[in-house]
């Protein structure tokens, strides 16, 4: 994929640096309050809206609902710190951190509106706490967990295969920890290798085999605001919590708590989804419906 790189302004915190235009959009890079450098990618003009992946995800995870949605707003897909064309999560990583990539963002761009998945969705959640700019945000299954509701306790046999270089081994631990997994793990182990060694890899995009050693931090995040929904009750954004029915029972236990925490708010749920739905390996043309009339 052929395209040229420029500059259209200095960089610092605040200021968009445009770094590259790709047939189809534009990379785009900010400075967060820490000084780390958090990538972006544009689509289509129009009111700006956010989109934040979850676990294992970056921009590049996207395209296709940022497509969609870029039909009449302006898409910002961001690669949350760690991953793509942002900086590393760094020593001091938690969730005020993510926040503050976000925000700078937001006040780079103009955006008003976010949608975030799983993870992502717990980011957007504390950017609108910390912002009260935000208008409206759409929440896909953020996996906060209540009395502890979120599964985290295969985290630490993750890290110990990743450290061993078993990403295959590392992957399947993790589908099974979130109650994802397919198949049986003698069955899912091959097939996460091949998946590792055959899965293809766009101009940018970022190789699965280096996302998933990021999952701890996701998972970080999850063990953060465990039993802390509170601290978003003050929220003044409109809130949509969406969710498929075909996900994990324990990502409507976090809806069901936020809806009585969260002031103003819709719920949606999409019939035949899971957890992936919004993503390119799900339907996003199911999704792209209902968050362009929600951010009209």
């Amino acid at each position: 994929m052929q395209h040229r790189q420029f500059l259209r302004c200095p960089s610092g915190r605040g200021k968009r640096e445009i770094v590259s235009e790709i047939k189809g959009y534009t990379r785009e890079r900010v400075t967060s309050a820490d000084g780390t450098v958090i990538g972006y990618r544009r689509y289509g003009t129009g009111p700006g809206v956010l989109i934040l992946h979850g676990a294992t995800q970056a921009s590049q995870d996207f395209t296709r609902l940022a497509e969609l949605l870029a039909m009449s707003h302006t898409v910002f897909v961001v690669d949350r710190r760690g991953r793509g064309m942002s900086g590393p999560h760094g020593p001091e990583y938690c969730l005020k951190k993510e926040g503050e990539d976000v925000t700078a963002v937001l006040e780079a761009t103009g955006a008003t509106d976010i949608f975030g998945l799983s993870s992502g969705a717990i980011v957007a959640l504390e950017t609108a706490r910390m912002n009260a700019s935000v208008k409206r945000i759409a929440l896909y299954e953020p996996p906060l967990s209540i009395n502890g509701s979120s599964p985290v306790d295969w985290i630490e046999q993750f890290n110990a295969e990743v450290a061993k270089g078993q990403l295959a081994r590392a992957f399947t631990t993790m589908i099974e920890g979130v109650r994802m997994s397919p198949v049986p793990r003698f069955l899912m182990v091959p097939v996460a290798a091949m998946m590792l060694k055959y899965a293809p890899v766009l101009d940018g995009d970022v190789p699965i085999r280096e996302l998933i050693p990021s999952m701890k931090f996701d998972v970080g995040l999850v063990k953060e605001t465990a039993d802390r929904l509170g601290e978003f009750r003050d929220i003044q954004a409109l809130a949509l919590l969406l969710e498929g029915d075909r996900s994990p029972g324990f990502l409507s236990v976090a809806l069901d708590e936020l809806e009585k925490v969260l002031p103003r708010h819709e719920r949606h749920v999409f019939r035949g989804l899971d957890h992936l739905g919004p993503g390119n390996q799900g339907t996003p043309e199911k999704i792209a419906p209902e968050l362009l009339r929600f951010f009209r």
